[in-house]
């Protein structure tokens, strides 16, 4: 059995993607989940993967949102990939734009840090950058699932997903957080969602 308290000092670097308002709802949820994990004992940081700078404006909602986190922003990918190992454990959201090559790198040639991954939705096909991020993701995200130590999938529809299957491999290590799979789904809260991850993360450091 996990304990739901993290080891002492457990540190988690979270990626979160940004890319001008495409991806708020996901940084909004993150942000949510994060705020509630110190509770719990777990030490977050958290960094934007993008190709531009962090608006004023972002920070201060990520502040608002997520007060007990450390939210740094945009960082050079170099800065976070030569940091990579100052961490127990890596939670990359997504989908996300920029970053993936030098991230992915760091994954593989950091194989003691367990890499989490969480699908929150699948990538829109819309207007034009929509559709360079779709293809995007559609290319990288085969390639992070398949090295992901667990994968959490936010959407139920997720889990029937050929290439999303596919590129998980050993089904063994997905970890759904769907309400469907809370009993009373008034308590899919991000309080509840933070424990959960928690209980996630324990159990992968502890084997690792």
């Amino acid at each position: 059995m996990f304990t739901l308290f993290a080891r002492s000092n457990m540190k988690v670097l979270h990626l979160v993607p940004s890319a001008f308002e495409y991806y708020d709802d996901i940084r909004s949820r993150v942000s949510g989940w994060l705020n509630h994990m110190p509770e719990f004992g777990v030490e977050v940081e958290v960094v934007t993967i993008y190709y531009g700078t962090t608006a004023q404006g972002m920070k201060k909602q990520t502040a608002a949102e997520s007060p007990k986190s450390k939210f740094i922003g945009r960082v050079e990918t170099g800065e976070v990939v030569s940091n990579w190992g100052d961490y127990d454990l890596i939670h990359w959201h997504c989908p996300f734009m920029g970053g993936a090559r030098h991230f992915l790198d760091a994954v593989i040639s950091h194989p003691d840090i367990p890499l989490v991954v969480t699908v929150h939705r699948l990538p829109r096909f819309g207007d034009i950058l929509e559709i360079v991020m779709y293809w995007y993701n559609r290319y990288w995200l085969r390639k992070i699932l398949r090295v992901a130590t667990a994968v959490a999938l936010v959407d139920p529809n997720l889990a029937t997903e050929k290439w999303v299957r596919g590129a998980v491999g050993n089904q063994d290590k997905v970890f759904a957080m769907y309400p469907e799979v809370f009993k009373d789904q008034k308590k899919f809260t991000p309080r509840a969602v933070a424990e959960h991850l928690v209980i996630l993360y324990n159990s992968i450091v502890q084997r690792s």
